[in-house]
Order: structure tokens, then sequence, then C-alpha cells
């Protein structure tokens, strides 16, 4: 997805762009899970010390897919993205190994 996001050819189209900022969006919460994770607390939105980060992705995302040209992007590939840290960036995924300074 960030490498469809990337390519200068699709950048004005609004699905695309809509599909950067859930991307963005994800970054932020991932970080949110990797300093918890990193703290000793879980690195999962199911986890129940998570709530709170669970509930805000789905407003985020809710509040998203309201654009019909990213809902149908979003139901199609997105839908079952739990944020899971196998897809962090590295630098998420390292912290929360405890390999860099919180």
């Amino acid at each position: 997805m960030r490498a469809i996001v990337a390519d200068e050819r699709l950048s004005g189209r609004q699905d695309i762009q809509s599909l950067g900022d859930y991307l963005a969006a994800r970054d932020i919460m991932t970080g949110l899970l990797a300093h918890r994770a990193a703290s000793g607390g879980s690195s999962t939105l199911a986890a129940q010390a998570n709530t709170d980060l669970r509930l805000m992705w789905e407003a985020v995302t809710d509040n998203m897919i309201e654009n019909p040209t990213f809902s149908d992007l979003f139901w199609r590939w997105l839908e079952y993205d739990k944020l899971l840290s196998e897809t962090w960036p590295a630098d998420q995924k390292a912290l929360k190994l405890g390999k860099v300074a919180a």
C-alpha cells in the first residue's frame, strides 16, 4: 500500500490520497502500541489494556469510511487490518523489542 501511495502517477487520485491519510493515522496508532509494548504492555488492539486505543482507531476509521471513495478501498483491502506488529514500520518493531530508546 505504501508503494501505491508513493507512486506519483496515482498521487492525484482522491482514493490514493485518502489511503495516504489512513497509513499516516495507522503509523501513529502503531507507534502508540509500540510504546506500550516497550513499557511492558501489550502490542495488540485486542488487549483489554488497549481498549482506549482500539476505540480511538475505530473512530478514526469510521470517520474515514464516510468518504465513499475511501470506503470502497477500505472494505476491499483494509477491513481486517488489526495493526499487528508484524506489519509495523521497522523503527516501531525495534521499539517494541526494546532495541531503541523509548
